[in-house]
C-alpha cells in the first residue's frame, strides 16, 4: 500500500456519496467548494447504482447535496478497497498530482471520522456501524459540513479526483469523478 496523504484522502473522501463529507471546507489553508462530480465507467460486473445531486446552499457558492446509494445486490465492509487520482487544471490540461490506494475503511478513520458520523446521524437506513451496511437503498438529504476536523495542505485550483472502489475479490464496483475549487480565500 502507498502512503496516503491528508490532501488526497480529502479530495478522495468528497467524491463519495456516502463519503462526500467535505463539500465545502474552511479552514486556515484555503476554501473548497465542490463545482461538479459524474459517474464513470465502472469495468466491474455489478457496479453500484447511485445518484447525486448538488444544490446551492446560499449565494457564495457553497453546497449541499443529495444522495442515493442502492447497497441491495452489494456488500459494504470493510474489506473495500479505493484507487484515487488527484488532478489539478493547469493552463487547460489537467496534469496528475497524486495516485493513491488502500483499505477504504481505514481511510474514513483515519482522515473523516467526525464528518462520517455526522454523515451516519442523518442518513437513512442508519448504516449498521461505520464500515458496514445493510443492504438497503440509503438516502441523504442536505447534506453539508463547512468546518471539517481536517487540515488540508496549501494547494489551490481547480482540482479533480477519480475514486475508484473495488469489492473484496477486486471487482470494480464504483467510480466517481469530482471537480474542486480551491482558493486561499
Amino acid at each position: 500500500m502507498k502512503h496516503t496523504s491528508k490532501l488526497s484522502i480529502f479530495y478522495g473522501l468528497a467524491i463519495l456519496a456516502l463519503e462526500a463529507p467535505c463539500i465545502l471546507a474552511e479552514n486556515s489553508q484555503g476554501n473548497i467548494v465542490l463545482t461538479g462530480i459524474e459517474k464513470c465507467e465502472v469495468d466491474g460486473p455489478m457496479p453500484i447504482p447511485w445518484e447525486f445531486e448538488l444544490n446551492n446552499a446560499d449565494g457564495d457558492g457553497h453546497k449541499k447535496f443529495d444522495a442515493k446509494l442502492d447497497f441491495t445486490a452489494f456488500d459494504f465492509n470493510d474489506q473495500l478497497t479505493y484507487k484515487l487520482t488527484v488532478d489539478r487544471l493547469s493552463e487547460g490540461e489537467w496534469e496528475n498530482k497524486s495516485n493513491q490506494e488502500g483499505n477504504l475503511c481505514d481511510v474514513v478513520k483515519k482522515y473523516a471520522m467526525k464528518a462520517w458520523d455526522n454523515m451516519m446521524n442523518i442518513i437513512t437506513p442508519r448504516p449498521i456501524a461505520a464500515c458496514t451496511a445493510q443492504k438497503e437503498i440509503f438516502v441523504l438529504k442536505d447534506f453539508e459540513i463547512t468546518k471539517p476536523e481536517l487540515q488540508i495542505p496549501p494547494i489551490f485550483g481547480q482540482l479533480r479526483a477519480i475514486l475508484n472502489i473495488y469489492d473484496k475479490n477486486e471487482n470494480h464496483v464504483f467510480c466517481a469523478s469530482i471537480e474542486l475549487e480551491v482558493s486561499d480565500e
